[in-house]
């Protein structure tokens, strides 16, 4: 499944780079994708540190990152002038993608390779 985002991330990134990619998905499309790949190297971190698959996030981390890329990206970078808009809607994708992060990435394996 993370190849998967990563190729979504980078297809948006693409079409945003041309011009060509929707309304929503240029609002959206990364909000979305930010936080299932991030915990993902994170858990991937973890994972290769404790040498266990079946280690998994705590639930608190991925909303504690919730939080703090909301804090980040919709209330202090907007105003530092940093060409940020802050949008309460995005915070609702970082919320949907630790979801979608816990529900199909932030699970057990029963063998792992320390490949992602």
């Amino acid at each position: 499944l993370l190849p998967v985002l990563m190729v979504m991330f980078v297809m948006i990134r693409l079409a945003e780079a041309r011009g060509s990619a929707p309304g929503w998905v240029s609002s959206y499309g990364d909000d979305l994708l930010c936080l299932p790949l991030v915990l993902s190297v994170v858990l991937t971190v973890h994972r290769l540190s404790l040498r266990s698959g079946r280690f998994t996030l705590p639930g608190f981390h991925g909303l504690l990152a919730v939080v703090l890329f909301g804090i980040l990206f919709e209330v202090i970078l907007p105003v530092t002038g940093a060409r940020a808009v802050a949008d309460p809607l995005a915070i609702l994708m970082y919320l949907a993608g630790f979801l979608g992060f816990q529900a199909g990435l932030n699970q057990p394996t029963e063998s792992y390779h320390g490949n992602l």
